[in-house]
């Protein structure tokens, strides 16, 4: 693909972003329908997009390199896992901030910003390698993520939880998650969906890359702008979650991947910004939440220049 083509297309997503800053800064709607729009996605419109886009005829090589990036999936989360017991060593965290910047070390934006950018820089059939890399996300999040956070619940006096924690087989199977599983079952048995559904399917998926972005910037909008600026462990964590893990894991795999969308996904997944429900996390859990929202605005700002960057490097 030429470089140009990506970066317009990159540079397509950030207008949208600022669309939905612009929006919410000028007051066009409030904190309720951001959320609104949140569940939309989360619940409707990306479960819908992640069901089309597998909609793939059967092949053993297909499914063979299924089950090898699910392998390397778990494998650079245990590695991120690793490098995240030492990141509070360099950057002696504040009050709740060890659990956070754990967390943004391991857990990256795929859901709001992985798939759009995955979508326009190699096109809809590596959302199939998308989601299927995504499939570690939600457990890992939900327990390891979680377990992270709790290190810093006396920090918090809003924090939900006591001494103790549930895993919910509900937050584990989510509706992202549920529809991988129906879309890979689909794929396997090589069923294809009649067009009177599928086409309303594609539809409602279409929705999904510009309303994220909408919402980004929408939540990025809430968010202070000063204290992100001025807390330079963020910077250095930033550039850990956006351009040093991605270029390792590119150095890494590079030699063993011939695929260029196979290993582009992998590569563009690690370099995106902060996940988008680490605040809510860390809040419910006891961590800082105002530096988990920072390193979200952060990260997620400073991302329109890095993946550019990225993928040049992959291209």
């Amino acid at each position: 693909m030429n470089p140009s083509v990506v970066l317009e297309k990159v540079f397509i997503l950030f207008l949208l972003l600022l669309a939905g800053f612009a929006a919410r800064r000028l007051n066009i709607f409030d904190n309720n329908t951001t959320r609104g729009l949140n569940n939309i996605i989360l619940k409707i419109t990306l479960p819908a997009l992640t069901i089309v886009s597998m909609q793939m005829s059967y092949n053993a090589s297909l499914l063979a390199e299924s089950i090898r990036l699910l392998g390397i999936s778990m494998c650079v989360y245990a590695a991120s896992f690793l490098i995240a017991l030492v990141i509070p060593i360099f950057l002696k965290p504040q009050n709740g901030e060890k659990g956070v910047f754990q967390f943004v070390t391991i857990f990256s934006n795929v859901g709001f910003m992985g798939f759009p950018v995955v979508k326009s820089v190699f096109g809809e059939s590596a959302l199939f390698y998308a989601a299927i890399y995504n499939l570690p996300f939600n457990f890992l999040s939900f327990t390891l993520g979680v377990i992270l956070l709790m290190q810093d619940r006396s920090f918090s006096r809003t924090a939900e939880i006591g001494s103790g924690y549930r895993i919910s087989i509900k937050q584990i199977l989510n509706p992202g998650v549920v529809a991988v599983l129906i879309g890979f079952a689909f794929f396997i048995l090589n069923i294809r969906l009649p067009q009177v559904i599928k086409e309303p399917l594609d539809l409602l998926g279409n929705v999904t890359i510009p309303m994220s972005m909408f919402v980004i910037g929408a939540i990025l909008a809430q968010n202070s702008l000063t204290k992100a600026f001025t807390n330079w462990r963020l910077y250095i964590l930033t550039a850990l979650r956006l351009l040093i893990l991605p270029y390792i894991l590119w150095l890494i795999l590079r030699s063993f991947i011939d695929n260029k969308m196979f290993l582009g996904v992998i590569v563009l997944i690690c370099g995106m910004p902060a996940a988008a429900s680490t605040p809510i996390l860390a809040q419910a859990y006891g961590g800082n939440y105002e530096t988990a929202a920072q390193s979200v605005f952060l990260s997620t700002m400073l991302s329109v220049f890095t993946i550019p960057l990225l993928v040049l490097i992959l291209i």
